[in-house]
């Protein structure tokens, strides 16, 4: 007996069905895995609050800050409320100049630093007494004006401090 010598394909034949099958089969795997995880992702909720950190509220309704040309966003003067997250709430406000904090005392004889920033300075998620600023103040007897905003760069920094310096004088 001679032995069997393997069938010639010409790329249309068997070769290419099973070629076809396996794709399929990996194709077919892929959507079933996509499916079921779509199904898991509908069918299973994060516990409590964990769902802020898929839905963020980013302060919820109310919005400490309006467009700027120059700047992208500002505080909004005289804004004022609760920033709520999972397990705290601050009250927060900003004064009559865009500052976060109390008003501040721009008269001739106080002595006063502008205290610039992005979100480390701003820190909205700390009561208003707790932010670094605050702290500052109580230790040094002067006093420090918080012009930190969330997500500023030094660029923005900078052009925040020009226009802030002639009102505030620090």
């Amino acid at each position: 007996m001679s032995p069997r010598q393997p069938a010639k394909t010409d790329g249309r034949g068997h070769q290419g069905r099973r070629w076809l099958l396996r794709l399929g089969l990996v194709a077919g795997g892929l959507l079933l895995g996509v499916l079921a995880a779509e199904l898991a992702g509908r069918l299973i909720r994060p516990p409590g609050d964990a769902e802020w950190l898929f839905n963020p509220q980013c302060g919820g309704s109310h919005s400490w800050y309006a467009p700027d040309r120059e700047l992208q966003v500002v505080p909004i003067p005289g804004a004022k409320g609760d920033y709520a997250a999972p397990g705290f709430r601050i009250a927060l406000r900003i004064n009559s100049l865009g500052l976060r904090g109390p008003e501040a005392d721009l008269g001739p004889g106080s002595r006063r630093w502008l205290v610039l920033g992005d979100s480390f300075t701003f820190a909205q998620q700390v009561r208003e007494e707790r932010t670094f600023a605050a702290l500052l103040g109580r230790s040094t007897g002067m006093q420090f004006l918080n012009a930190g905003v969330d997500s500023y760069s030094t660029v923005q920094a900078t052009l925040r401090y020009r226009r802030l310096v002639q009102k505030t004088r620090p």
